[in-house]
């Protein structure tokens, strides 16, 4: 349940401190990587979002990840940490980073094995496929929209946007 909170349109739930404006773009567009490197950007905070089934990343009560949230008022927020060439880390915003297990499938690392380190490589001009430390790319399941990265190349289960987050 929502709560607007002042007369900006921003909003807040139990969760999480302000939302998202609504006079903000409804869909910002993710930097181009070689940009953030060029200004020395050292994070985003952002929301991470499928193409392949159109909806956006929440954390299970399994601690894996899925692709399955249609309102991005109440989709997970991550933290991507800017490295050298296109290198990522991703965290839970103000939480644990995110790691890939033995079988592919994206986690949260709660017993501190270590942060992945991710690449991203652009598909198009605001669209990116995430490559996992395993060398897979990380795409959408079909059976349940896990998020797992078991795809030896890009391709419709594996594109993703990021939509930036000004307020949270």
């Amino acid at each position: 349940m929502f709560i607007e909170c002042d007369n900006k349109g921003a909003y807040m739930n139990r969760n999480r401190k302000m939302m998202m404006d609504e006079t903000l773009p409804k869909t910002p567009v993710f930097p181009d990587t070689t940009q953030i490197m060029d200004e020395k950007i050292d994070s985003l905070v952002v929301q991470i979002k499928s193409l392949y089934n159109n909806k956006y990343v929440e954390i299970g009560l399994d601690e894996f990840f899925y692709a399955i949230t249609e309102n991005p008022m109440t989709a997970k927020i991550f933290s991507l940490i800017i490295l050298e060439d296109n290198n990522v880390m991703i965290r839970l915003h103000g939480a644990r980073f995110l790691r890939v297990d033995q079988n592919g499938n994206l986690t949260v690392d709660l017993f501190n094995q270590g942060a992945a380190i991710f690449k991203l490589q652009e598909v198009d001009e605001s669209s990116y496929a995430i490559l996992a430390p395993n060398g897979s790319f990380i795409g959408v399941r079909d059976s349940d929209s896990r998020l797992v990265a078991n795809q030896s190349n890009p391709n419709s289960s594996t594109v993703f946007k990021f939509r930036k987050v000004y307020h949270y």
